[in-house]
């Protein structure tokens, strides 16, 4: 689904960087359902990322490590010791260090560049990243992929949290198949799966689409997807949003199981009395569980941890905030 999107300020609310969709249409029609393609103009996010950013951040060299800045070949991750070097660390010790002329050499390879966790080095992307991490909420990560012609950076597969995509520069084109596993989370049981797993179960193609500076593509996690380059070079911004799902409040009712009885009684042999002990202490730890969910400061606990699990937007200034408690 293509929308054509004319807007020349820079976009400072969510409506702002889904329109001409509404918010409400998003969530109603769109959100965690389906991917969409929303079509912009050429300066939409280039308050955000630019090559004259992109290199910017690049050159605080310092910051870099060989988690937060990656490179792909055709598809295969690059060892991280064909472009860094042994360096002295902060402690004394030693530390693996980017070394930029192997960078360059790679990247004149055709190797795409991927800079991990940038949502706080610039602005522009704090700012899309604080109001994604308001509405939809939830933790917000993003990331960079500056790519060539040509060489696709990673192979077909799903994201186990949804997708906003924002082209900064150059053409891409992207390819989304169907939904294979619904809401699939960060797991070794969806993580790990081979390559020839994700060729087999992409199913039909869905949407086949170019994105341009300024376009935008939402894409929930699980569904099938794949880009390449179309232009000789290409920066798209990716943010990822994870929010709290139900595996978390078991973490939450952890802490209470350990104060409770119920759940550190031993559990029953099952070949007593025909398993029919087993049974009822399996029934009474789920009663025990739902009388702890409907207990009033657990459930605050959890509406805590739900608002907590968000993008942090705390800001210092200074000098105004020194001496101030």
């Amino acid at each position: 689904m293509d929308i054509s999107h004319s807007q020349d300020a820079a976009p400072y609310g969510l409506a702002d960087l889904l329109a001409p969709l509404t918010t409400q249409e998003f969530f109603n029609s769109i959100y965690e359902k389906k991917p969409i393609h929303i079509q912009g103009t050429a300066e939409k996010f280039a308050f955000a990322m630019s090559w004259d950013i992109l290199n910017g951040i690049l050159n605080q060299s310092s910051i870099w490590t060989p988690q937060s800045l990656q490179l792909v070949l055709d598809t295969d991750t690059v060892p991280p010791q064909q472009y860094t070097r042994e360096g002295l660390a902060l402690n004394g010790g030693t530390t693996l260090q980017i070394d930029f002329e192997k960078v360059r050499a790679l990247v004149g390879r055709g190797a795409s560049l991927v800079l991990n966790s940038i949502e706080g080095l610039t602005p522009g992307v704090k700012r899309i990243a604080e109001l994604l991490g308001r509405e939809p909420g939830g933790k917000v990560q993003t990331n960079l992929y500056c790519s060539w012609q040509a060489h696709q950076a990673f192979d077909v597969h799903f994201d186990t949290h949804d997708v906003f995509a924002m082209q900064v520069t150059g053409e891409k084109n992207w390819r989304i198949y169907q939904r294979h596993f619904q809401y699939p989370i960060n797991h070794p049981a969806f993580k790990m799966l081979p390559v020839s797993y994700h060729h087999q179960h992409k199913g039909p193609l869905l949407m086949e689409f170019t994105m341009r500076p300024g376009d935008l593509v939402y894409i929930p996690r699980g569904y099938y997807h794949e880009a390449m380059a179309q232009s000789d070079s290409t920066v798209h911004l990716s943010f990822s949003v994870v929010k709290m799902i139900g595996v978390d409040v078991l973490t939450v009712l952890y802490e209470h199981g350990v104060m409770d009885d119920v759940f550190r009684a031993h559990l029953p042999d099952p070949t007593a009395r025909e398993g029919k002990a087993l049974d009822e202490h399996l029934m009474r730890i789920a009663g025990r569980l739902r009388e702890l969910l409907r207990e009033p400061k657990i459930r605050t606990q959890i509406e805590s941890a739900i608002t907590g699990f968000r993008y942090p937007v705390d800001r210092i200034k200074l000098p105004d905030d020194a001496g101030k408690k």
